[in-house]
């Protein structure tokens, strides 16, 4: 009987899921997709039912290995556990030691308590992974090393190795906890794996509390009292009471938005986070606010610990994503404050932290609704954010153009992302503190570069399969069409004259010896990095009202205005003095003095060609030179006007020359001003923000979809639709209202929506609203591309005559010299 078309559906999914053990060369055959009963044979399936079992099959394979096959290595990042059903393997500590030591990812705030105590504990070293011979038939430079945090998954001294035979699981805390793997395991004969991935471990785990026991007890021996260790709260406890505390700590898994704890409950233990993210909550008014989160090494119920009131949970702690805990009995935590009574004073101080953040969250709800963006955007995570400041990005792409530049002319991120309020999260890695992209990756392309820092692609060894492109979440990663074919003496043989593509994700300019390019060749100073939530709330305005007149003060000016204002001042007087006691050399001297100022001026429009050689070179950030430019065009026009006397020169070439000089110096004024107030017209009046290359095509595919739904409609929408919206969804329509109303008069043009409502039933309403959004949509990209436009076009204003008074200034300074 054949199979049906759901079942041959679900066979294409697995072996799409699959497809990726192929590339290994270490794997002699992989299974079907399997029946319940198949994987009934293995005892870790037994307690489930088949409709259970048919629901995970898609997640579960086995897989048998070759002998000396390597399965991972120290440092991967990997979405499996593996379960011994036949053979044995190897797993080893082999890193090499080095002089510093790799911390869990803690909270900014504990890194550098972190470190500082874990200098004494040999039990965890930084592991250094020199990747050899790879699948792509080339061979790696031995110099090159990617540096990895260890985790400590199973307890072994540096430079140890352990067996495991059937029955075994391996792999599962890293898989678990989102962390990197410690050892390499490796087949010590041909073995037979079940291989299960991370969603259905935790459906696993969820469904059988014997499974939940054995991984936890797993859990207990090879991994807690290590992470205990390297543990800043526990940095200075005695081995005994680590041990002890390792025995009766419960260990607590949630489900993303399953509850740790809810408000007036009765709190009787302290937590710390292992892994995930978890919300604290409040209630406020008839709802709740988010006030806080906590994640990796950060404790849970330090205040109701440690106050022991009747009032019970103060927050309502809520799992984010799926999160692992470690649940401290309150009796075991009253022995940690006798064993190091600091520990007291640091959970005071996380106390004090909660309420504040509570009391600042009830003053303000916008700082709950901030908490809530973060833990959504997954700002979170990030610990380098590129963040642009649309009030002040004039959208000329200089900072992506930088990135190309540096990086062989193939861009590393895009201009274009979510806002939060008049910030924009660009579509650029985050280098998360829990990088999910780093999962599956079949040759290691992508890896830390640095302990909890830069995540990079090597393009190198990259084959191109878009896992880490899948993976990610925040849609950073780009995969690039290399324009030619993979070799026929390709490994693995799969890729074999198929187009060669390689993914691309922005690293951070990390090898080439400078900061981020995008930060500083922006001329604005728009594109700025944030390495954590904080630095992030520090790039947003204070949501607090504006200032009293009293307290109101100019602000703050550049030293720039003050070098111009003195240079400016200085020659006012000099042309005093001079105009009194007659100098022959005096106007030649202010002519010279602006030639000077031009070419200094002119030397801006020179960075902006030498970008990667800017960078290079260190040559300083756009936005310095950009005021640099600005200030000494107007020291330029003063230099004129004082070489001239104040007056209009005689002669047609001498005319011609400051005829240029003012329209130059005017139009860079007016383009000044059109680069400060057009940014914020976009930012303030405008949700959507697009860039301009694409408005065209984004124009195009909603009027597609505004003449699908108009088809859907009966014939008075219809009629609407191509009497009154038809042909402005035609293309771009730039219009001069959008400079005076950044709406294009939207309120007016949507009263006829209003009055066609009132007519139609359900149905159709609903149809007619969402053709609003799509119009008002189209109105905004409109009003995009005009603004937009208008600060790229003005430019042509402003550069073709100063390159033209450039030029005749130079033949009017040969002329005067030579004759």
């Amino acid at each position: 009987m054949s199979a049906s078309k759901t079942m041959l559906k679900r066979i294409e999914q697995y072996n799409d899921r699959w497809s990726s053990l192929g590339l290994n060369t270490g794997i002699a055959a992989v299974s079907d997709k399997l029946t319940a009963d198949q994987l009934r044979r293995h005892e870790i399936f037994k307690p489930y039912s088949d409709r259970f079992l048919e629901k995970i099959s898609p997640d579960v394979s086995v897989a048998v290995w070759k002998k000396g096959a390597l399965l991972f290595e120290e440092g991967a990042y990997i979405d499996l556990a593996f379960f011994i059903a036949r053979g044995e393997v190897d797993i080893s500590l082999r890193g090499a030691k080095e002089d510093s030591i790799a911390p869990p990812i803690f909270s900014a705030a504990d890194k550098e308590e972190a470190a500082s105590t874990l200098t004494t504990n040999p039990g965890n070293q930084t592991m250094v992974l020199d990747l050899a011979k790879i699948a792509v038939n080339n061979t790696l430079d031995n110099r090159k090393k990617i540096a990895f945090l260890a985790t400590m998954d199973v307890n072994l001294a540096a430079q140890s190795s352990a067996r495991l035979g059937p029955g075994d699981f391996f792999g599962e805390i890293g898989t678990l906890s989102g962390w990197p793997q410690s050892v390499t395991a490796r087949t010590a004969a041909q073995c037979e794996l079940v291989q299960i991935r991370l969603p259905a471990l935790r459906l696993m785990k969820t469904k059988s509390d014997d499974l939940k026991l054995r991984l936890d007890d797993l859990y207990r021996k090879r991994s807690l009292l290590n992470q205990l260790k390297t543990t800043p709260l526990f940095a200075k406890c005695s081995q005994a009471f680590l041990e002890k505390l390792a025995r009766e700590a419960a260990l607590v898994s949630l489900e993303p938005g399953e509850s740790l704890a809810r408000e007036g409950e009765p709190a009787d233990a302290l937590y710390l986070v292992r892994s995930g993210f978890i919300k604290l909550m409040q209630r406020f008014g008839s709802g709740e606010l988010a006030i806080s989160y906590l994640s990796k090494g950060m404790t849970v119920g330090e205040t109701e610990f440690l106050t022991g009131g009747p009032k019970g949970w103060l927050s309502t702690a809520i799992s984010v994503e799926y999160a692992e805990l470690v649940k401290i009995p309150a009796s075991i935590a009253g022995e940690l404050l006798a064993q190091d009574p600091s520990v007291e004073a640091r959970l005071w101080r996380n106390a004090g932290d909660r309420v504040k953040d509570a009391s600042l969250c009830r003053r303000d709800p916008g700082k709950s609704e901030f908490i809530q963006t973060a833990l959504d955007t997954g700002l979170v995570q990030g610990s380098s954010v590129l963040a642009i400041d649309l009030e002040t990005c004039t959208r000329c792409d200089d900072c992506v153009r930088a990135c190309a530049a540096v990086h062989q002319g193939r861009p590393r991120f895009v201009r274009e992302g979510s806002k939060v309020d008049h910030l924009m999260l660009a579509k650029s890695c985050y280098h998360c503190r829990d990088p999910v992209c780093l999962v599956g990756c079949p040759t290691g392309a992508i890896h830390r570069a640095g302990v909890a820092e830069v995540v990079k692609i090597d393009g190198d060894i990259c084959i191109g399969c878009s896992t880490c492109a899948n993976n990610c979440p925040y849609d950073a990663i780009v995969m690039h069409d290399m324009g030619e074919t993979w070799p026929d003496d390709m490994t693995p043989v799969g890729l074999r004259g198929l187009a060669r593509q390689q993914a691309s994700k922005c690293d951070l300019c990390c090898d080439a010896g400078h900061p981020p390019a995008c930060v500083s060749n922006c001329p604005q100073g728009s594109a700025q990095r944030a390495d954590s939530i904080e630095s992030f709330r520090d790039l947003l305005r204070p949501a607090a009202a504006a200032p009293s007149t009293a307290k109101r003060r100019l602000p703050k000016a550049s030293p720039w205005f003050w070098g111009f204002a003195a240079t400016a001042a200085l020659s006012g007087i000099l042309y005093l003095i001079g105009s009194v006691w007659t100098n022959p050399w005096q106007s030649q001297a202010y002519g010279v003095a602006a030639v000077f100022f031009l070419i200094a001026t002119a030397a801006y429009a020179a960075r902006r060609r030498i970008m990667k050689l800017a960078s290079k070179w260190r040559l300083g950030r756009s936005q310095t030179w950009l005021q640099a430019h600005l200030y000494g065009g107007a020291l330029f026009m003063l230099m004129v006007l004082m070489h001239t006397g104040f007056r209009f020169p005689s002669g047609t070439f001498n005319q011609w020359l400051w005829g240029l000089s003012v329209w130059t110096v005017v139009s860079g004024l007016i383009g000044m001003a059109l680069q400060k107030s057009i940014p914020r017209m976009l930012a303030s009046g405008l949700a959507a923000e697009a860039i301009y290359e694409r408005i065209p095509s984004l124009i195009e595919r909603l009027r597609g979809q505004a003449e699908s739904l108009a088809a859907a409609c009966g014939e008075p929408v219809r009629a609407f639709y191509d009497k009154n919206l038809a042909s402005s969804m035609v293309g771009v329509n730039p219009r001069w209202i959008y400079f005076f109303d950044i709406t294009g008069g939207v309120q007016s043009r949507a009263r006829g929506f209003r009055y066609l409502r009132d007519f139609l039933a359900d149905g159709e309403r609903a149809k007619l609203d969402e053709l609003e959004k799509v119009y008002k949509t189209k109105l905004e990209l409109d009003a995009q591309y005009t603004l937009q436009q208008t600060l790229r076009w003005w430019l042509y204003a402003h550069a073709p005559p100063a390159l033209l008074l450039v030029a005749l200034t130079m033949i009017h300074l040969f002329t005067v010299f030579y004759y």
